[in-house]
């Protein structure tokens, strides 16, 4: 941490004022995890967990992808699936804190897709704002990739299509209804899909 801080004081100012000089100290703090602190009881978090269990054709593309690319991937508590360019780096949730398998790989494969557009792969245009156009081309691409994979690897279900055609239908509604640019998606979609499957088919090459 950084602390403006009173220095000296010097009194030869152009108008004979008394001028107080700042700098920037740092400063140190020590920080305890809530585990070491005793006699205080700290709110849990509150986090529904499920059982569910690891859909083995859908770990495997999964495992090859982050094995044999640069992309990480981190699954950890959290209430947020995300991909971060910068970082080249996905975060996903833990598997349990999904109401089922196939929603934990859903949405894992459209944070897949999403990574697919890095600079070192297919270089697609990853820096639009929430607002923006460019930024909804991309959620399309990540929706429709991650449908793609779903049926690859025999995830289907009613609630996941529904939810998938409602989330691409809000995006289109935001690109003005332009119905056209589904196929725009769709084409760059499949690359991504392609992409991911082959680093599973290198692995197969390898072995």
């Amino acid at each position: 941490f950084f602390e403006k801080k009173e220095l000296e004081k010097d009194s030869k100012s152009k108008d004979d004022k008394e001028v107080v000089k700042k700098r920037a100290v740092m400063k140190y703090y020590n920080v305890f995890h809530q585990s070491e602190i005793e006699e205080i009881k700290f709110e849990e978090p509150n986090i529904s967990l499920f059982s569910n269990s690891e859909i083995e054709d859908a770990q495997l593309v999964v495992d090859d992808y982050f094995s044999n690319s640069n992309c990480k991937l981190d699954v950890c508590i959290s209430d947020k699936a995300y991909y971060s360019p910068s970082l080249d780096e996905v975060t996903m949730p833990c598997l349990d804190q999904f109401e089922s398998s196939a929603s934990y790989y859903a949405t894992l494969f459209h944070e897949m897709t999403h990574s697919t557009g890095h600079e070192s792969r297919l270089s697609r245009d990853m820096t639009g704002k929430s607002d923006s156009k460019s930024y909804a081309k991309e959620e399309l691409v990540a929706e429709i990739g991650a449908c793609m994979l779903n049926s690859l690897v025999g995830i289907s279900n009613d609630k996941l299509f529904n939810n998938s055609v409602a989330y691409i239908g809000g995006w289109i509604k935001a690109l003005q209804n332009d119905h056209s640019l589904i196929i725009h998606a769709s084409a760059r979609a499949e690359k991504a899909v392609n992409l991911i499957i082959d680093y599973t088919n290198e692995k197969q090459a390898v072995a």
